[in-house]
């Protein structure tokens, strides 16, 4: 009697376990493509990105070459010429909701609804970075220590000259200080 032998159809455990392994693999290659550091949608957001910051300088020079005509023509100073350039970014569409600071009569900075940050200037569309929201250090928190002379007294008024002197040793943050709640100055450290 001659033995039959059974023949097997189908896959084994072992490659199952290997088949699985090799999609797990694949997968984990098809997520890093798409959201890595250099994925796919991460390079979508950063064209997007480059797009809207494009435009907005593309809007900002089209107004300057409109109003530099202007300008000579009407013998304009920087101060006009910054005035009728705010009044320009006022009636444009995509700039409604910017946010306009007259620096001096030289300088205007925009700051668009997406926090992208322009410099203009007499000849010049400088786009200088985003503008970034960073948590303020509280003064308890921080290693910052002030000293008055005179030495205020509680509940005290004094129509001298007060001299605040600001101690630290953490360089992370730039210190500014205002007389008046508006016009802010940088703090020069003394050594």
């Amino acid at each position: 009697m001659e033995k039959h032998k059974k023949k097997q159809n189908g896959i084994t455990l072992i490659a199952l376990v290997i088949t699985i392994i090799i999609l797990l693999i694949l997968a984990g290659i098809t997520i890093v493509t798409l959201t890595g550091e250099n994925g796919i949608l991460n390079k979508a957001n950063t064209a997007q990105e480059e797009t809207k910051k494009k435009e907005y300088e593309e809007i900002l020079k089209l107004i300057a070459n409109d109003l530099r005509g202007d300008k000579i023509i009407n013998d304009w100073n920087n101060k006009t010429y910054l005035d009728e350039f705010e009044k320009e970014i006022s009636k444009q569409e995509k700039l409604k909701d910017a946010q306009i600071n007259r620096i001096n009569d030289e300088t205007l900075i925009i700051v668009t609804k997406e926090k992208y940050v322009y410099k203009i200037v007499e000849n010049d569309i400088i786009y200088i970075g985003k503008q970034q929201i960073v948590d303020i250090p509280t003064l308890e928190e921080s290693t910052i220590k002030f000293t008055y002379n005179p030495s205020p007294k509680e509940k005290e008024w004094t129509n001298q000259n007060v001299e605040v002197n600001i101690e630290t040793s953490d360089t992370q943050y730039q210190l500014q200080y205002s007389l008046n709640n508006t016009n802010w100055k940088s703090y020069r450290f003394s050594n």
